[in-house]
């Protein structure tokens, strides 16, 4: 067969990274419908902490590791716009949209002013623009500066584009980026596992005295130290203690993750960007139809309740029937690539040539790795 440009090879995909996403954007899903169930209780605020102290830490730090390829190159950097900036306007927008006239909202400047979902697709844009400045540092620096960072922007007042979260996790990100095969196996080990499970148990309990050494606000990330009520360097050792909370209990959860594939949930695992973007719709509905106030009225039922239908509602989101649709609104470009992809092979089945039209975008087909041939 002759095409005018041959396809690069595909990647395996780990399914120990796809059961971890899904595992964790569902618990994006539930963290914050639970937002609705809190009730000003120990227990409540316990399990809350809890959560908050480890999944999102665990999400960044496979974001990194994830992202450790990325250079600054025409291809890679039009891939990022393509794959983050432009579902983050989209998505901004129809979430303002739907805000506004289905929720009466009265808005500010909420494209700089992410929704709270979003703020994850700006500050994945930026880590990866400052992949290849981490990756060219020793591994110990890279991981020096990151925390540097993130105790630093805790003075800043600059909260356009959620900056102060993006750096706040930064550290995270870096840990991911110099993370290697060889020592995420470690991982695997039973010693890993046995101390996982210390570790969730220690981050239990710091979480549920998290009022004596610190505040949950603390966990967010998003709060500067004269919001939170600490002035001076006496707010360094507790950020310092909230990442080493973050990053041993992160790694404790990934330790015992599932390595082998788990059928269709670990399938699933490739649509987590899909769940992450179109959930707030769901969460935003149940509160506009006044769901907080049943909620509130019977707190223990609701939890379940809540718990179960997000869990449903992060599972129907991946299915490949509206994950399939959802796609073409939140990363059309990305969707016409895949298709592109299916009709050169396709092409190739039917050992036929086929012409890439010209309106088909230079960094497109080079991200497909097809080498030109001329047309002829």
């Amino acid at each position: 067969m002759q095409l005018h440009r041959t396809r690069r090879r595909t990647t395996e995909r780990d399914p120990w990274l796809d059961n971890a996403k899904m595992i964790l954007v569902t618990l994006v899903v539930v963290g914050h419908a639970w937002t609705m169930c809190s009730a000003g209780t120990a227990l409540w605020d316990h399990i809350y902490s809890f959560l908050y102290a480890w999944h999102m830490p665990a999400f960044v730090m496979i974001s990194g590791y994830l992202s450790r390829g990325f250079v600054w190159n025409r291809v890679r950097i039009m891939s990022a716009v393509r794959t983050l900036l432009v579902p983050y306007v989209i998505l901004e927008c129809l979430l303002g949209l739907f805000r506004t006239y289905v929720g009466g909202e009265h808005l500010g400047a909420w494209v700089v002013h992410p929704h709270w979902p979003m703020w994850f697709l700006c500050a994945l844009f930026a880590w990866r623009m400052l992949t290849p400045v981490f990756r060219a540092m020793p591994r110990p620096v890279a991981i020096g500066v990151a925390v540097t960072v993130s105790v630093l922007i805790g003075w800043s007042s600059w909260q356009i584009f959620d900056v102060a979260r993006m750096l706040g996790f930064l550290p995270f990100f870096v840990v991911g980026l110099c993370a290697s095969k060889r020592a995420l196996e470690l991982l695997r080990t039973r010693v890993a596992k046995v101390a996982a499970v210390a570790t969730m148990g220690l981050t239990w309990w710091a979480t549920g005295n998290i009022d004596v050494w610190a505040r949950a606000d603390w966990l967010y990330y998003n709060s500067t130290y004269a919001e939170l009520d600490v002035h001076g360097w006496t707010a360094v050792p507790t950020r310092l203690a909230v990442l080493a909370l973050g990053l041993a209990s992160g790694l404790a959860f990934l330790a015992l993750v599932p390595r082998r594939g788990a059928g269709w949930f670990t399938v699933m695992g490739s649509q987590t960007l899909i769940v992450y973007l179109f959930h707030g719709f769901f969460i935003e509905s149940a509160l506009y139809l006044g769901a907080a106030a049943p909620v509130q009225a019977h707190p223990l039922a609701a939890w379940f309740v809540m718990t179960g239908a997000c869990v449903l509602v992060a599972l129907a989101l991946a299915s490949p029937w509206v994950s399939g649709v959802l796609g073409w609104v939140a990363d059309p470009v990305t969707r016409m690539k895949g298709r592109f992809e299916h009709t050169l092979d396709l092409a190739s089945a039917a050992d036929s040539e086929l012409e890439i039209p010209d309106w088909v975008p230079d960094e497109m087909v080079e991200e497909l790795a097809l080498a030109p041939s001329g047309r002829g």
